[in-house]
């Protein structure tokens, strides 16, 4: 079993927390442009932590049930999301629901947040069939090279071809797969240093620069990872460390329940008119969203429920 990494924990737990704030709509609404800075690095970084964090050598059965077990709660949640954005005043509404759009939805176009397990499970996918052309193939030499190459190859198709997600985010998930074939540890890929926040604080300054899928928004990735890691080697053993690694550990849980919370809370707004900053709506807002998320997690596992949503014992 491949040793669990302290850092990365960290990291998808800044990631986390940044994802349920700016789900908020009235936080994303408050500070756009903030919002634009965040949503160019949060994702792309959770897609890359899922293309390193890849178990490519899992023999394919094994490797088929944990992708079914993606399938479950992704089908589970997105279903319900939809159903919900057909009833809520939400801005993705769902003008009139039907099989047809459920099935658009679940297959190709996916609602709010979901997305990303979609995207998920078909570059996982394509990594793997890449990994088995391969060895079809005979090839060995520039093995990592071939692999990269054909699961590129096979994310345009996808994308481009079939319109089953976007090119960015699969090429994001690609590049995790290549870093992970280097076998090196996040503090050798990054740059530990408090410098990095004058390049990362000029580069964000600059409208162009926030996207994703250019280099702008690529550096701006590298660079948040690089202050993360500076950040985790001070805060490693404080509470608030401790904290963000909890969140990070249980990342799927938030991910999966927050949304439930992040939609019910936008009627919470007219209680906190008195603060114009939202800050202490973002506070409390956040704090329900990853413990409700939490205890709904408690709850499944109490209640048995969490082998049948997501095949393991302990959904948290």
């Amino acid at each position: 079993m491949r040793r669990r990494i302290v850092e990365i924990d960290y990291f998808k737990g800044v990631l986390i927390l940044l994802m349920v704030a700016f789900h908020l709509i009235y936080i994303g609404d408050s500070y756009p442009y903030l919002k634009r800075v965040v949503y160019t690095f949060h994702m792309p970084g959770f897609l890359l932590i899922s293309g390193y964090l890849m178990k490519q050598d899992a023999p394919w059965p094994q490797f088929l049930r944990s992708l079914g077990w993606l399938l479950v709660p992704y089908a589970v949640m997105e279903s319900g999301y939809v159903v919900m954005s057909s009833i809520l005043p939400v801005r993705e509404a769902v003008e009139q629901l039907s099989l047809r759009v459920m099935l658009d939805k679940l297959l190709l176009h996916p609602l709010g947040p979901y997305w990303y397990l979609h995207t998920l499970i078909i570059c996982t996918l394509i990594s793997r069939l890449a990994q088995g052309m391969l060895t079809a193939c005979g090839i060995t030499a520039h093995r990592v090279f071939g692999h990269f190459l054909f699961a590129l190859v096979g994310v345009w198709v996808c994308a481009q071809l079939m319109g089953l997600l976007s090119l960015t985010n699969g090429y994001y998930y690609m590049l995790g797969v290549l870093l992970a074939s280097s076998q090196l540890s996040p503090r050798a890929l990054l740059c530990s240093s408090w410098w990095v926040v004058v390049p990362l604080v000029l580069l964000c300054l600059v409208p162009d620069c926030l996207d994703r899928s250019t280099p702008g928004g690529l550096l701006i990735l590298y660079l948040v990872f690089s202050l993360m890691l500076k950040c985790y080697t001070v805060m490693s053993t404080t509470m608030l460390g401790s904290m963000l690694i909890r969140a990070g550990r249980n990342s799927l849980a938030i991910f999966l329940f927050s949304p439930l919370f992040t939609m019910g809370m936008k009627f919470c707004v007219p209680w906190f008119a008195f603060d114009p900053t939202g800050l202490l709506f973002l506070m409390v807002a956040l704090g329900t969203a990853v413990e409700g998320s939490l205890l709904l997690a408690r709850v499944m596992d109490a209640w048995g429920i969490s082998p049948y949503f997501c095949g393991r014992n302990m959904l948290r």
